[in-house]
């Protein structure tokens, strides 16, 4: 697409104001929405810090420039920090080639050859994709929520939502007083916080309102509302309404993206889901999901918003893959050898006279329940050792066999996985329970 200059007698659009002029009212804006859905103003990406505006409208050509007139006012980008705009990606234009359904398969191709995950959760976490181009119409953003052990496996997939989704912004360690300046630029929140406050989760929860307000700095108020992807731990994910996705899915390597491979995605996958953005924005503003919405969305909810998002007519394909997934999602932690042993060691552990266990006795623990459970995957007992050394428990030789030691630091992590699992109650006197917060009743 080529970019139009700011000369008033070629674009009187995008032109700056003469003397003559009455002075018109500058609007700093990270986009505007007109004419009920039918056009609208985006930001584009340049080469230098700062990006531009690009002016659309349905059947006519785009304009692109530093600063937009439109009915008297004279919109220009939002005053950000440079390292917020660079953290953010932003498309350099339209790309109009190329059909819904292909864009649809090539992201999914995507994420399938990068992270070798079943296509089944490949498609949940692409539609979301989709949904993220939309988070500023909908009355209730969704969320997305990656569980597990294994933060690498989180980044991995976070880099490529990176490259993709709407406006993201990874971070970690975010917190309340932080939302007012990041959502200047209306992003999407990819959050490696495993450990985020729940206080802080509430307040995500109950400010993901398009019509609800937060205080901000001085007297102001703001909306912080938008898609987020979260990295949790599986106690914790469920408390979180939208998709959730589990992270231990395969046991390959874990391989990041290097500089030039994220720009190649960038370039290839955000111009094309600008184009896509605009030319579905007034369905979606017309629908209820812009009108209403839903602070657990149904399965029946999540098909139908997935459907309107992607331009996919297949509802009830969509409603029986977020069932199965979330089946499925709840069944890789019950077939979890790393929980089966901190299920197993719990007990054992809060015994009048606990001892040190052996490793062998964690292993066929961990493969008769995997057997009564249904799964036919059998461990070795080195197996089993580095899965318990994965979780920081420290396991030590004694003659012929390793022990999983019973110490402090063990005893402290047994309560630390225990509670991250949602894995047993807590025992009458036991400190470490107490200091944990292990409740009094926990579903395995």
């Amino acid at each position: 697409m080529k970019r139009s200059t700011s000369d008033k007698r070629s674009n009187p659009t995008a032109a700056a104001p003469n003397d003559a002029d009455p002075q018109p009212q500058i609007v700093e804006t990270a986009g505007e929405l007109l004419d009920d859905g039918r056009s609208g103003i985006e930001l584009i990406r340049t080469k230098g810090d700062k990006p531009e505006l690009l002016r659309w409208q349905k059947g006519r050509k785009p304009i692109s420039a530093p600063q937009i007139l439109q009915n008297g006012k004279l919109f220009t980008p939002i005053s950000a920090d440079v390292s917020l705009w660079r953290a953010t990606k932003l498309p350099s234009g339209l790309n109009e080639q190329g059909s819904p359904p292909k864009l649809f398969e090539d992201l999914v191709d995507l994420f399938v050859s990068s992270t070798g995950w079943p296509e089944t959760q490949v498609l949940l976490i692409v539609g979301w994709v989709f949904v993220t181009w939309f988070s500023g119409v909908l009355a209730n953003p969704l969320t997305l929520v990656f569980y597990g052990m294994e933060m690498n496996r989180a980044i991995q997939v976070f880099e490529l939502l990176e490259c993709v989704c709407w406006r993201p912004l990874m971070l970690s360690e975010a917190k309340q007083s932080d939302l007012s300046w990041l959502m200047k630029i209306k992003p999407t929140f990819l959050l490696n916080q495993p450990l985020m406050p729940a206080r802080f989760r509430r307040l995500l929860q109950a400010s993901n309102y398009r019509s609800v307000l937060m205080p901000g700095p001085g007297e102001t108020v703001f909306n912080a509302s938008c898609c987020k992807a979260m990295f949790l731990p599986p106690s914790r994910a469920w408390s979180e309404p939208g998709i959730h996705i589990p992270l231990s899915l395969t046991n390959g390597p874990v391989r990041f993206l290097d500089r030039k491979t994220k720009g190649q995605i960038i370039d290839r996958f955000q111009n094309s889901l600008l184009w896509y953005r605009l030319n579905n924005m007034q369905p979606i503003c017309e629908s209820r999901f812009a009108n209403g919405g839903s602070e657990a969305y149904s399965p029946r909810d999540l098909a139908a918003l997935l459907q309107l998002s992607t331009s996919n007519n297949d509802e009830a394909g969509w409603e029986l893959l977020l069932q199965t997934g979330e089946t499925e999602a709840r069944q890789q932690q019950y077939l979890d050898p790393k929980v089966i042993a901190v299920e197993f060691v719990w007990p054992l552990w809060h015994l009048p006279s606990p001892e040190d266990i052996r490793e062998k006795d964690v292993t066929d623990a961990v493969n008769t329940t995997l057997l009564t459970r249904g799964e036919v995957r059998q461990y070795l007992p080195q197996e089993i050792g580095d899965r318990l050394q994965e979780l920081g428990f420290k396991v030590t030789r004694r003659g012929p066999g390793m022990y999983l030691i019973l110490q402090r630091d063990n005893l402290r992590l047994l309560h630390r996985w225990a509670k991250e699992f949602g894995i047993g109650n807590a025992v009458e006197g036991c400190l470490d329970c107490v200091e944990a917060q292990i409740p009094k009743s926990q579903s395995v």
